[in-house]
């Protein structure tokens, strides 16, 4: 339901100044303000393939760090904590983006290589989750269909994760009465149904408009970029 386009709503405001004190307080941010951490391409490159490795290696040893130890318990901790305000810089990020105005860059094919890093990661920020979930208890891997049963446990939890992304299942955890474990899948569900449509967006934004003499080169096999319009980074 809209307005009559007069200019006394609140919405997009307030949630703009959210969306920028978020910005204001992420790592890249942060990292900038210092300078330790320059404006340009190449590292923030750096930083999106970064955490991306960072969340891979969280869920690699999320297997073989025994949370029983007081030590590891608080590291597991802080490490949810820390992919959690990860996961909202990238949907405020995104979100800021799209109701801030349309910021331009020079590669639309950059920016959707660096979404794919973002969605990625936020797949193993989950998966490492779940993970956790298990070694303490609240989630168990049933491992109920025949196809699911093949899969190393890592393998399965990472297939589950990135089924909930597409708001979907493959059934690999047994029903649950924490409360802790189905508010993450929640919250995976709507952070990943958000990003997937971001990550199909930048897909069309890579491939561009097809002009007449692209298309019929396109017909013969010849794919080479004819035209091109600026789109926006990742982080």
């Amino acid at each position: 339901m809209t307005n009559d386009g007069s200019s006394d709503s609140f919405v997009i405001p307030c949630l703009s100044t959210a969306l920028g004190w978020v910005g204001r307080y992420c790592l890249l941010e942060l990292l900038r303000r210092r300078r330790w951490l320059g404006l340009d391409d190449f590292r923030t490159d750096l930083y999106v393939i970064g955490h991306f490795g960072l969340a891979f290696v969280a869920y690699v040893l999320s297997f073989w760090v025994s949370f029983t130890h007081e030590v590891n318990l608080t590291l597991g901790a802080l490490v949810i904590l820390y992919s959690a305000w990860r996961i909202i810089e990238l949907v405020a990020f995104f979100l800021m983006q799209i109701i801030g105005g349309r910021p331009t860059v020079a590669s639309p094919e950059r920016s959707f290589v660096l979404a794919l890093f973002n969605y990625f990661e936020v797949t193993f920020w989950f998966a490492v989750w779940y993970s956790m979930l298990v070694r303490w208890g609240s989630l168990h891997v049933g491992f109920s269909p025949h196809f699911v049963a093949s899969l190393p446990g890592p393998l399965a939890i990472f297939r589950e994760s990135l089924a909930m992304m597409l708001v979907n299942t493959s059934n690999t955890f047994d029903a649950t009465p924490s409360r802790l474990a189905w508010s993450a899948m929640c919250v995976q569900s709507v952070v990943g149904l958000f990003l997937t449509l971001v990550v199909i967006a930048r897909t069309v934004a890579s491939i561009g408009k097809l002009t007449p003499s692209s298309a019929a080169a396109t017909a013969h096999g010849d794919t080479r970029r004819v035209h091109s319009r600026p789109d926006v980074g990742s982080q």
